[in-house]
């Protein structure tokens, strides 16, 4: 859609790509109020980044609501928060709020490593996450 020439094509594909982006980043906030909230004493800054994914969809919206251009600018801000977020989940890890295996959910899966299989192919071997460690396995990517 991005590619087809069309502006409305186009538009509409980043208005996909807006609304996926300011979703997960909301659901990113939910997970943090979630770990503050089963926390006995969860830092104060805990809460305030809890709430700021939502707050910032919603400020990346207004410019749609009110005609101005959009959504490009918008993306961008969200791509750098979904990004930032990353540093509140480190945070968590090491202050102990965040279960292990923690990061290894939120990094996207990318090769670990990359060795011959029995065939001589190179094979992707990708994180996997532990029953032990968060309750389920997590195995994405091929091996």
């Amino acid at each position: 859609m991005l590619l087809s020439g069309d502006p409305q094509s186009r538009f509409s594909a980043l208005a996909i790509a807006y609304a996926y982006a300011a979703i997960i980043l909301s659901f990113l906030g939910g997970l943090w109020w979630g770990l503050a909230a089963r926390t006995d004493s969860p830092p104060r800054w805990l809460w305030f980044a809890s709430v700021a994914p939502s707050l910032i969809a919603l400020v990346t919206a207004w410019p749609w609501m009110v005609g101005l251009r959009w959504p490009g600018p918008s993306l961008v801000v969200l791509g750098i928060s979904l990004i930032a977020a990353l540093l509140v989940d480190r945070s968590l890890v090491r202050a102990g709020i965040a279960p292990p295996g923690w990061m290894a959910l939120r990094i996207p899966p990318v090769a670990r490593s990359w060795r011959p299989d029995d065939a001589g192919r190179r094979a992707l071997t990708v994180c996997r996450v532990t029953r032990r460690n968060l309750g389920f396995v997590v195995r994405l990517g091929y091996e």
